[in-house]
């Protein structure tokens, strides 16, 4: 939040600066003028002098006020006691009724008036009259036509909620419901779809190309795979937990969701940095001081940082994005050595121009896609991936040569993308260097690595 306001103010901070010399900053630029700040989906209570915004009441001569949108009552009352509250209600009965049956079924709902008292506590007591959960649960709902069926799935929904105590019948419970629908395959998709930035339209094949990346499609061949996928988003946006992207071929997660998303990936808030995903350029000067040292999944997808710096040892660390980070053209030395269980690593849409030599202690590494980047080669370390499987160049138009031996070391590589690199031309294998050193390979002569679909992904 400091990081936030202190770059809409304009204030240029060193990328070192403590958060209590932001206070400071933040409070000594505001404290003679007027100011509106917004806050919007708070979901814990903020201490406003802790950022170093001055008392909005303290000054007659200024115009100031914080304006906070919540779920959550007690947030604003925690905040400040006599704070005006705004109520913004949700649907009337009758429009809440006639949405939720638009997505169960009218012939459903007027089949049994056991069904009809069950859906109207549904509406009003789990679903609170809100559109999205209206519409979420009764998609959900819609394929249970008997009486058995309802009761069966009103008292999963009764337990969903003991996954979020103190929540009680609150909007997490009834988006869970739909989670919980899911098969384990379906769930960690679902879970993936947070690691992209908040609002984000999301490519559908960029999602598909990450979930085979991660494990979570078995690749037996290219077309399954994505026909698989398809069928996973089919199912996601049938569950109301997707929904239509700016484009055809996008999706967008809801923020409420992506909020569901990441609460479950953190053990309902028993670890809130198993999954370290900063907010869309929430980081500018610099990687800020997570504490990685028991993350799973670690993503500063599009933030664009310029600099990423570790000091700690990451042993459960499996999954590192960096992608779409353009202004960072580096990768300090012993960066990789300090996470041993990397699995997953992209790198794409970033400025880097080397992989420093310690990536080859990722042993354990299956996914790396350094796409959209300035490589001119890959260095000899990468054949020591013997676990690698998925390598993913697309559009490096730079690169100019590949060590023969890293190829033929890399014995597990099933996917090989080489789509326009190299300038334009299809990477090969040239014959062994005449002076006895590594051979690389040629520009020109891969051609039978060149796939015969239009995608991004070369099936070897």
């Amino acid at each position: 939040m400091q990081r936030d306001i202190a770059s809409g103010l304009g204030l240029k901070l060193p990328p070192a600066a403590s958060p209590k010399e932001t206070t400071q900053a933040i409070f000594d630029c505001l404290k003679r003028r007027s100011f509106l700040l917004l806050l919007d989906d708070l979901w814990d209570a903020v201490d406003l002098t802790l950022l170093g915004i001055p008392d909005p009441r303290a000054s007659s001569s200024s115009r100031r006020a914080v304006v906070v949108t919540t779920r959550y009552k007690e947030v604003c009352n925690t905040m400040a006691r006599d704070c005006r509250l705004i109520r913004l209600d949700g649907l009337s009965g009758e429009d809440a009724l006639a949405l939720f049956a638009e997505k169960v079924g009218l012939e459903t709902l007027n089949s049994d008036p056991r069904i009809r008292k069950m859906a109207e506590e549904i509406i009003t007591d789990y679903c609170q009259r809100l559109p999205l959960a209206l519409t979420a649960t009764g998609t959900a709902l819609s394929s249970k036509k008997t009486y058995e069926d309802w009761v069966v799935s009103y008292k999963a929904l009764k337990k969903s909620s003991a996954n979020f105590p103190g929540m009680g019948k609150s909007f997490f419970p009834i988006l869970k419901f739909n989670y919980d629908n899911l098969d384990e395959g379906a769930k960690k998709c679902f879970l993936s779809c947070a690691l992209w930035p908040e609002n984000y339209s999301i490519g559908r094949d960029e999602l598909i190309e990450c979930w085979i990346g991660l494990g979570f499609i078995d690749l037996q061949d290219i077309s399954s795979a994505y026909f698989h996928g398809y069928q996973i988003i089919s199912i996601l946006e049938a569950a109301s937990l997707l929904t239509p992207g700016d484009l055809e071929r996008e999706v967008r997660m809801h923020q409420t969701i992506r909020g569901l998303a990441l609460w479950i990936a953190s053990n309902y808030g028993e670890n809130k940095e198993k999954w370290i995903v900063t907010p869309d350029s929430s980081l500018k000067a610099g990687t800020p001081h997570f504490n990685w040292s028991n993350s799973e999944r670690v993503s500063f997808m599009y933030n664009d940082i310029d600099s990423v710096a570790l000091h700690t040892k990451c042993e459960c660390l499996t999954t590192l994005i960096l992608k779409g980070n353009m202004s960072l053209t580096s990768i300090p030395p012993g960066f990789f050595s300090r996470m041993p269980a990397l699995t997953y690593v992209d790198l794409s849409h970033t400025g880097i121009q080397e992989l420093p030599a310690d990536i080859r202690r990722l042993s354990n590494l299956k996914y790396l896609n350094v796409s959209h980047t300035r490589l001119t080669s890959l260095p000899m370390d990468v054949e020591h991936l013997k676990e690698l499987e998925y390598l993913v160049l697309y559009r490096t138009l730079n690169l100019k040569q590949i060590p023969r031996k890293v190829l033929s070391s890399l014995s597990k590589l099933r996917l090989l993308d080489l789509t326009a690199s190299g300038n334009g031309y299809d990477l090969g294998i040239g014959a062994a260097s005449s002076q006895g050193g590594p051979a690389y390979a040629d520009i020109k002569d891969l051609e039978c690595l060149a796939r015969i679909r239009t995608g991004s992904l070369h099936w070897l």
